[in-house]
């Protein structure tokens, strides 16, 4: 019978939950990744393009960058509490774009059932964990409907006779003010939204000799390029880091962080201009997302040169550069051809 019944699979998946530290005698064994159920919705769409502008492109790997963002999101808390203040991860989209991450997170779905995925790898005893939970969790709701059943009966009973209830009245209000609210709020969503990007606060900081935009403690995070790009042109709401490209030098506290500056407004600048030249066009003062991620698309052929072997000899994308690195090798090059023009 081993010949036909193929059991390793079911046994790897087991084994999986294990190493992942579910708890075997627990109903919490057959939880699934947290994950979202529309992989069509625009939003989500266009915060696959924000965070992977190039794995995006790879249709195969589209379901796993779902599962990739949503454990993001779904653990952004941990993570923005655990890591320190200058990972790169900070300057990410989803750590970013506080409004984006929210809505994710509202559409998020996790827990044991699920309409979209199955989990695999669960013994059958789990089953009857689960059934167990489930009685408990509606024996304990039990006294709370009781009650609210008869208070309700009560109401009833006491409008019909003539007598408003002071429970009565406040809940014909609030539905009144939540319907009104609900249809303004429809109306008011795309503006609000544009309204809170362009009137983001910057914080003052006080520290040597007066007061700074930046804290005493900042320091340009190692980013790839292309990260780098947003961060020149939108800042870090989030951390309510202004535009880097507003960035001066007084507002740095050590001479390294200073030069650092200079070499991001070298490169910035070259790759700017490199965009007027090609499209005749100039970007927003508050460029979006999008409006980013296109017009890095535009720049990233002047980077060509740029872009050399990994030490293990695999070919590296430019945006997978990191800043500091593309600054080095843009400079290499230009000494080269100055050199080449001399001979």
């Amino acid at each position: 019978m081993e010949r036909y019944f193929r059991y390793e699979a079911a046994g790897d998946q087991f084994a999986g939950r294990v190493v992942c530290g579910l708890p075997v005698n627990s109903a919490n064994f057959a939880i699934l990744p947290p994950h979202f159920p529309n992989l069509d919705d625009p939003i989500l769409l266009s915060a696959l393009e924000m965070s992977f502008p190039t794995l995006v492109k790879l249709p195969n790997l589209h379901g796993v960058l779902c599962l990739v963002l949503a454990s993001l999101v779904y653990h952004f808390e941990h993570l923005h509490s655990k890591m320190p203040i200058n990972h790169p991860l900070h300057s990410t989209p989803i750590f970013v774009h506080a409004d984006i991450r929210i809505y994710l997170l509202s559409i998020l779905e996790s827990g044991t059932d699920s309409c979209y995925l199955r989990a695999s790898g669960v013994p059958p005893h789990i089953e009857l964990y689960k059934k167990l939970d489930q009685t408990q969790s509606s024996i304990s709701t039990l006294p709370r409907l009781i009650v609210n059943e008869l208070r309700e009966i009560i109401e009833q009973n006491g409008v019909m006779a003539g007598n408003i209830t002071q429970g009565f009245l406040e809940t014909t209000i609030s539905k009144a003010i939540a319907d009104i609210v609900g249809r303004t709020g429809i109306q008011n969503n795309t503006q609000s939204s544009c309204a809170a990007e362009s009137s983001i606060e910057h914080q003052i900081y006080y520290w040597g000799d007066g007061m700074h935009l930046l804290p005493e403690s900042f320091k340009f995070p190692s980013v790839e390029i292309s990260v780098a790009w947003k961060l020149w042109w939108r800042g870090n709401p989030t951390e309510k880091i202004l535009p880097y490209r507003k960035i001066k030098t007084i507002d740095l506290a050590d001479k390294k962080q200073r030069n650092i500056f200079y070499d991001w407004k070298f490169i910035m600048e070259k790759l700017y201009n490199y965009y007027k030249r090609e499209t005749g066009l100039e970007l927003a003062s508050t460029p979006t997302e999008i409006e980013l991620i296109r017009s890095f698309q535009v720049v990233q052929t002047m980077l060509l040169p740029t872009q050399k072997e990994t030490p293990q000899k695999r070919q590296r994308h430019d945006s997978q550069l990191a800043t500091l690195t593309v600054v080095r090798h843009f400079r290499e090059h230009q000494k080269q051809n100055l050199s080449r023009t001399h001979t």
